[in-house]
């Protein structure tokens, strides 16, 4: 079953959509579910709804698939329309950008990604564990974004992790936030359980280029074995050929899935 809510987020000053797809049978058992949390959630479900026409096409996969993936409760919370919003959503740094004349992205990034955090943790999980049979410890929450939604991800789960404990990254925009997310990589998180971190050959961002998406993906998963995650946690796959869209996130994404909560139900 899959709804849709509007809140007002007092923090963020906005009204914030999340939309929450709950298993099959849901509402015949008492069964309680690990949660995902995922930013860009208009993309996910349905192409009604996504920004570009194209979504991950999850709620048909899962009417064909479902058997195949965990049983876990999604919750999808919409970005803003336009893309330097969602910069600024999903960033929880302000950093100055030398852009070239003609470019949309912006010369000055001033990061809300911070607030968007505390009213997740805040607001939206408490509402969300109260109304749904959730299993609320951090151990079984994972939080999952693509590009720049992979920023805050990490962050989130490594600032965090007394919320955080899983993360899906599909073609995370790091190369130019690496240096302000490198400082967070200097304590060892143990609560962490499972990252799955991807990226394809020719991703291209309005300021990221190919083998810039591709370097750095790499730094991350790096700097995380040097933490000490080996292989049985962390996943790092570079996918030849896949471009920076709804598409190949999506067909990406059930294999993610699968993998951060490979050990739920």
């Amino acid at each position: 079953m899959l709804e849709v809510y509007n809140t007002q987020a007092v923090s963020l000053n906005n009204v914030m959509t999340f939309r929450v797809m709950t298993p099959r049978n849901y509402e015949t058992c008492n069964t309680q579910y690990p949660v995902l949390y995922a930013h860009d959630g208009q993309n996910i479900f349905q192409d009604e709804t996504s920004v570009d026409g194209y979504s991950w096409k999850f709620e048909e996969y899962c009417k064909t698939h479902e058997k195949f993936l965990p049983k876990v409760i999604i919750v999808a919370i919409d970005s803003p329309q336009t893309n330097n919003k969602r910069t600024t959503l999903y960033t929880p740094f302000s950093k100055h950008f030398e852009v070239k004349k003609g470019s949309t992205f912006p010369s000055d990034v001033h990061g809300r990604g911070k607030e968007y955090l505390d009213w997740i943790v805040n607001d939206l999980k408490p509402w969300i564990d109260n109304r749904y049979r959730t299993i609320p410890e951090a151990k079984y929450t994972g939080i999952c974004g693509n590009s720049t939604g992979s920023v805050i991800s990490l962050y989130a789960l490594l600032k965090y992790p007394f919320v955080f404990s899983r993360m899906i990254s599909i073609s995370g925009a790091f190369y130019y936030w690496y240096d302000l997310l490198k400082p967070c990589f200097e304590t060892v998180v143990p609560e962490i359980e499972y990252i799955y971190l991807d990226v394809g050959t020719k991703d291209q961002g309005r300021i990221t280029k190919p083998k810039e998406f591709v370097e750095g993906n790499t730094m991350i998963a790096q700097e995380l074995s040097k933490l000490g995650y080996n292989d049985s946690q962390i996943a790092y796959h570079v996918f030849p050929e896949d471009k920076h869209t709804n598409y190949y996130f999506g067909r990406r994404f059930p294999d993610a899935l699968r993998w951060i909560f490979q050990d739920c139900n």
